[in-house]
């Protein structure tokens, strides 16, 4: 009886082992169905650790994966189509569970071709203890190709085997033997392991014994090999599916674990560490053309071979020049299909992969360019702008190389002869260009940079291409054929006088970028780095998109000029619809990366931005968080320069500011002061000081990162301003911490006396980061408290003091600010005391109701910084306006993100609109509304975005209000209080000039009642007044000092009925009427 047992078991263990090696063997009968026999588990289960291991049935059409099984936790099965020798027509895949709570059944539909795909059907689930059964059934519409049943059983961990695969290197393995080392732990009695392989293209099989004993082991078994699983050939038949099968000692079978590395991590071959591909240039071909690629890499020698495949396709490459072993150029052939091509490369002994390298798009569209490089000199090696000219036509040559363009297709006009160079930049080159050699073209691209004067184009010493000229010659192509479309790219001095002229013929398309407004100066900062076209051309390298490429290049040269864009033909550039017509718009031919028909959807913008190595994202290039605070300087000739919070995909290279003086001449290739920021203290903060702050003025820093592939960062911007003479401490007293002043902005404060101490304070929330600096003209020392008295952080290093606070709590924290030497005091103890919120621009929230709303100083040259921190989030400002005065309310380089949109209330009764909304700027645009004031008194503008959804990071704006006129000179300050000492806020502060009753200035108190205002150099009669307050006027001269400090007290009027400050007639009448009195 019992030698009868172990024949059946045996037995069974032979058809078990046959039922694997016989998988690539089912052949179709004639009614299209595959024939099969029931596979059932009666006496075995599968577990598995959770988390780790892919159980793997496979049989005849499917196999199952089994995923993280636990007792009572949720998991996974996965139903996967084999592939046949031929592929079925469609039908249907059914999976029922029978479990505790009944039966449940899932089905899915596939169509034509499925099995030629493989695809996965998932059942999510949750285990429970005991067994559950699992049916499978595949239909071919309304026949059963196959059945199956699997029962599972979920177990505790503690009586799992184990397995573990280690690989080489992460997405890679040796190649030629591929060696991979198992390690099985089983706490079960082993007598033998196997290790059973099936190749999937080929249907072939191997057996590897791991394990193998007489007699079962009495303790652990520790199953540690490292063996040969794939030769060269296998691996060219494609992954493997892998599981162990273990024999106890009773001659039980159990089916431990499986895995397929090669498929489930994306695995392909190999490498010794020689043979690899780093990049391919173009890394966009078209079809129905051979097309010259340059691939870069390591190892490559005479002999290799490559071929480039799809998911449907192997092509081999035949024509392959090796340059050296880091470089060859090949010829792809003009064979490929529109989709995402893999490149592979391999010889004797290694095989490297590059996958989704290029993608091949349609090639509906002729495309060609034209590049114009120009000089004003004869020599042109003699023009001081040559170099940075020269810089940037290269890179927009190799710019459109990468984007699929020919040498061919690319007519280069340059003074300076060279490869590339097609003829020498003449107007009578350039018209022959246009009218004739891309007159075939479907798609022309004209890209002109050098020098502009006004109306004209200095196409070289002799010449001068006129906008009318060009605009005539443009006519002429579009007119020949409607559909063509034109792109023009214009960066030279003066260049937007260009749109109005430039406008299209009817039904036709042109888009028409240029790098300034009219009469602009165009700047090429850093031999031409730092400039429109060279940021251009690299967004235009990495990315394609036209839309992106202008914001790029515009928010580039912000600092100095406004790049301007017309895409709908009507000569106004940056509208609204001019970005959304160019919103999809590529440089290059239209691509369909999803394959549906339909190019330049936004499902294809996020593929063509995954594909290859080179390919990135926007978010890939550099980005700079965080700058250091304004500043106010006055004997001083240096400050501290400083950002934190740079984020980069690649290594940092450097990170530089660059420094424009106050009234920089308008020149055409300025020299700016550029100096390196570095990291001491590897903690991402880099820090420079800037001593040539010999003039008075402001000063505009704009910082830049890059990285380690050359892409430069949008700059970041903050100011300097040096004033010439210093206007005193307007926030005393604030000796002692409860009379500390609130801080929201910079303030400039001294030590008036010997042992003079300032105090303030501020709100801080909670996880947040805030920056306290302190600028000084001698040492001093900051410390942090709690609102308990607590010291938080003290740091006494001298003139240039930083702390670094993360918030633990919304509370009020106070700052002490002393000098380290006591005996200074005066102008020599003069520093600027500053608190900021580091990756956060706003410091004047809560401010999103006009009861909110914040003082803004008239003609300030510090702007207020303001962002949009949440949705729907709006920022409110006030300000007392005189009545025929006209005011230039300002927003003024805003972040990428931030499309600001401007109105302005008055308050009467309720609260009115008096001007419309202006949003007439582009995202990333500044706005400027000019208001002329029809009734004195107190108004408010609202800041929201055009989008309420749109918060966060890159929505940070400057903000200002001035008088468009005025020369700004001389400034009045002070502070007005009650007769109890009380601080009075909403004080209306007028200017009248003695000499002209035209200039009348306006000043407001905050809630600290201290107001400032910035005017010309007169004489003026300055009225002071709030309802409820006997108004008091003061004669002061301002032709002669730069400031002049105004302390007053104002008297309670306690029968100022109608509360304008004056005690008169109608006082009277108005308490008349408020006691019914007839008169």
């Amino acid at each position: 009886m019992k030698k009868t047992k172990y024949l059946f078991i045996y037995a069974t263990i032979l058809i078990f082992f046959y039922i694997i090696i016989s998988i690539s063997h089912a052949d179709l009968s004639s009614d299209n169905t595959y024939s099969a026999d029931v596979f059932e588990t009666q006496s075995t289960h599968y577990t598995c650790e959770p988390a780790q291991g892919i159980y793997t049935y496979d049989y005849e059409v499917i196999w199952a994966k089994v995923h993280d099984l636990q007792d009572g936790s949720p998991g996974i099965i996965q139903f996967r189509m084999s592939k046949p020798d031929s592929p079925l027509t469609g039908g249907i895949a059914q999976v029922r569970m029978n479990s505790i709570n009944g039966p449940v059944w899932h089905e899915w539909t596939y169509g034509s071709g499925l099995y030629t795909t493989s695809p996965v059907f998932s059942l999510p689930l949750t285990f429970t203890s005991g067994t559950i059964d699992f049916f499978i059934t595949v239909k071919n519409f309304e026949t059963y190709i196959h059945s199956g049943r699997i029962q599972v059983r979920a177990e505790k961990k503690d009586s799992m085997p184990e397995l573990q695969w280690e690989l080489p290197q992460e997405n890679s393995v040796v190649f030629d033997p591929l060696r991979v080392k198992f390690i099985l732990y089983d706490k079960d009695l082993i007598k033998k392991a196997t290790l059973a392989l099936l190749y999937k293209k080929t249907g072939a099989h191997k057996n590897i014994v791991l394990y193998e004993t007489e007699t079962p082991s009495q303790q652990t078994v520790l199953i540690d090999e490292e063996i040969n699983i794939m030769t060269y050939d296998e691996i060219k038949a494609g992954g493997i599916v892998a599981g162990i099968w273990s024999i106890d000692g009773d001659e039980n079978v159990g089916y431990s674990n499986c895995i397929c590395p090669l498929e489930a991590r994306d695995i392909y071959l190999a490498d010794t560490n020689q043979l690899h591909i780093f990049s391919m240039s173009p890394d966009k071909l078209v079809t129905e053309k051979k097309q010259t690629v340059k691939i870069e890499g390591t190892g490559f020698t005479h002999d290799v071979t490559l071929s480039v495949e799809s998911k449907s396709d192997t092509i081999p490459i035949t024509e392959i020049n090796v340059i050296d072993s880091n470089t060859l150029y090949c010829t792809i052939p003009d064979s490929l299909s529109i989709t995402i091509y893999d490149l592979v490369i391999y010889n004797t002994t290694e095989l490297n992969r590059r996958t989704g390298l290029f993608s091949v798009v349609e090639a509906k569209d002729k495309m060609k360019a034209i590049i114009v490089a120009a000089s004003k000199v004869s020599e042109y090696f003699r023009d001081p702008l040559w170099d940075a000219v020269k810089l940037c036509a290269d890179y927009g040559y190799q710019s459109l190389l990468e984007k699929g363009y020919s040498h061919d297709e690319i007519i280069y006009l340059s003074p300076e002869a060279s490869a590339i160079v097609d003829n020498r930049a003449t107007q009578i080159q350039l018209q022959n260009a246009l009218l004739n050699e891309v007159a075939d073209a479907d798609n022309i691209l004209l890209y002109m940079v050098g020098h502009g004067s006004g109306e004209s184009f200095i196409i070289n010493h002799y010449e001068e291409l006129t906008a009318t000229k060009l605009d005539e010659w443009l006519d002429d192509l579009q007119s020949n054929r409607l559909s063509r479309e034109i792109i023009v790219i214009y960066d030279a001095c003066d260049s937007g006088t260009f749109h109005s002229y430039l406008k299209p013929p009817e039904f036709t398309k042109r888009y028409v970028i240029t790098s300034t407004s009219e009469n602009e100066k165009a700047y090429f900062i850093n031999k031409g780095k730092l400039s429109f076209s060279f940021q251009f051309w690299a967004y235009i390298r990495y990315c394609a998109y036209l839309d992106d490429a202008f914001f790029s290049g515009r928010d580039m040269v912000e600092t100095f000029q406004k790049s301007l864009l017309d895409a709908n033909g009507n000569g106004i550039p940056n509208e609204k619809q001019d970005k959304e017509l160019s919103d999809r718009i590529i440089i290059g031919s239209n691509l369909d990366a999803n394959g549906n028909g339909t190019p330049n959807e936004e499902q294809d913008k996020e593929l063509s931005n995954r594909i290859g190595s080179d390919i990135v994202t926007t978010t890939d290039f550099p980005k700079v968080k965080s700058i250091s605070a304004p500043q106010i300087i006055y004997e001083q000739t240096s400050a501290k320069i400083w950002v934190s919070g740079i984020v980069v995909e690649n290594q940092i290279q450097e990170v530089m500011a660059v420094i424009l003086q106050p009234d920089e001449p308008g020149v055409d290739n300025p020299q700016f002061d550029i100096i390196q920021l570095s990291d001491e203290n590897n903690d991402n903060k880099y820090e420079a000081v800037y001593d040539q702050l010999d003039r008075s003025g402001e000063y505009i820093v704009s910082v830049y990162a890059v990285d380690s592939k050359g892409k430069l960062s949008e700059p970041i911007l903050t100011t300097i301003t040096k004033k010439i003479s210093y206007e005193g401490d307007i926030y005393e007293n604030d000796n002692h911490f409860i009379q500390a002043r609130h801080i929201d902005t910079p303030q400039a404060h001294d030590f008036h006396q010997d042992d003079d101490i300032d105090w303030v304070y501020f709100y801080g929330i909670q996880g947040e980061e805030y920056i306290i600096s302190a600028s000084s003209y001698s040492p001093v020392s900051l410390t942090l408290y709690a609102s308990d008295a607590q010291t938080l952080i003290s740091e006494d290093s001298g003139k240039l003091v930083n702390l670094h606070f993360q918030c633990p709590s919304n509370d009020i924290f106070f700052v002490k600010v002393e000098p380290l030497n006591n005996s200074v005091a005066g102008n020599e103890s003069q520093f600027q005391l500053s608190i900021q919120r580091n990756n956060y621009f706003d410091a004047y929230e809560h401010d999103d109701t006009h009861k909110q709303a914040r003082k803004i100083v008239i003609n300030n040259i510090i702007s207020q910084t303001h962002n949009f921190h949440q949705q729907g989030d709006e920022d409110w400002v006030k300000f007392y306006a005189i009545k025929n005065n006209e005011y230039a309310i300002e927003i003024k380089s805003p972040e990428n993100r931030c499309d600001a949109v401007l109105e302005i209330f008055k308050e009467e009764d309720e609260l009115i609109r008096i001007k419309p909304p202006k949003d007439d700027g582009l995202k990333g645009e500044g706005e400027l509304l000019r208001w002329t004031c029809n009734v004195s008194g107190l108004y408010f503008v609202k800041i929201s975005s055009f989008d309420p959804e749109i918060s966060g990071e890159e929505t940070g704006y400057f903000f200002r209000i001035y008088s468009p006129e005025a020369q700004l000179t001389f400034q009045l300050q002070g502070l007005i209080s009650g007769r109890d000492g009380t601080r009075i806020s909403n004080v209306y502060v007028e200017a009248k000039s003695k000499i002209n009753n035209n200039f009348v200035f306006s000043g407001l108190t905050d809630n600290t009642g201290i107001f400032h205002i910035y005017l010309d150099p007169a004489q003026y009669t300055v009225s002071m007044s709030k309802g409820g307050y006997r108004r008091i006027n003061k004669e002061i001269n301002g032709l002669s000092v730069d400031y002049i400090t105004l302390n007053e007290i104002l008297d309670e009027l306690r029968i100022d009925m109608n509360k304008d400050g004056i005690f008169g007639l109608s006082d009277v009448i108005h308490l008349l009427h408020t006691l019914s009195i007839p008169f």
